[in-house]
């Protein structure tokens, strides 16, 4: 295992109140918070996050493809270049360069869907829309009538129908035997 690279996140500064960093997985404990869900296997790459709490801090871990746009943006406010985040230098050369290339193409896809893409905002509906449209009916028109609703709407003068039971309504004594 490359345990031993020497790097550990608990040397980074807190900044805003987190610390990122990129290491190696020193065994297969960690599970990736993104949206795959799937456990890190040791000596593969995981980009770490730490927050800080008054006793102690939790720390939450992300295989290289479940990195969100918002943490590369984070990393990028801190730290000049992808090469500068703590924990890159550490890494071997060939973890280097993809870890680099994979963290790089996730802020390149989101500069590019900048610039391609206007935002399109909401379309209000014209006169002709609305005549095309065919009236919706509420869900309550559509529903069975509510024995219920029906007899809390009766007339004060009249009287709810009351089921009739087949039995009569009796009431039992205890009765306690004495030996």
């Amino acid at each position: 295992m490359l345990a031993s690279v020497g790097f550990d996140i608990k040397d980074v500064p807190y900044r805003n109140g987190l610390r990122s960093a990129v290491e190696l997985a020193r065994t297969s404990r960690s599970k990736c918070k993104g949206q795959c869900k799937e456990t890190i296997a040791a000596d593969s790459v995981r980009y770490c996050t730490s927050t800080e709490a008054v006793n102690h801090g939790s720390y939450f871990y992300r295989c290289l493809n479940c990195i969100t746009q918002q943490q590369m943006n984070h990393l990028l406010e801190l730290y000049e270049s992808l090469e500068d985040c703590p924990g890159m230098a550490q890494l071997p050369d060939g973890k280097r360069q993809q870890t680099i290339e994979m963290m790089g193409a996730v802020h390149n896809t989101h500069e590019t869907e900048q610039k391609g893409v206007a935002k399109k905002g909401k379309r209000k509906a014209s006169d002709a829309d609305l005549k095309d449209k065919p009236k919706e009916t509420s869900k309550r028109a559509n529903q069975k009538p509510n024995k219920k609703a029906d007899n809390k709407n009766v007339k004060a003068n009249q009287k709810p129908e009351h089921k009739k039971n087949d039995t009569p309504a009796t009431k039992t004594k205890k009765v306690r035997y004495e030996f």
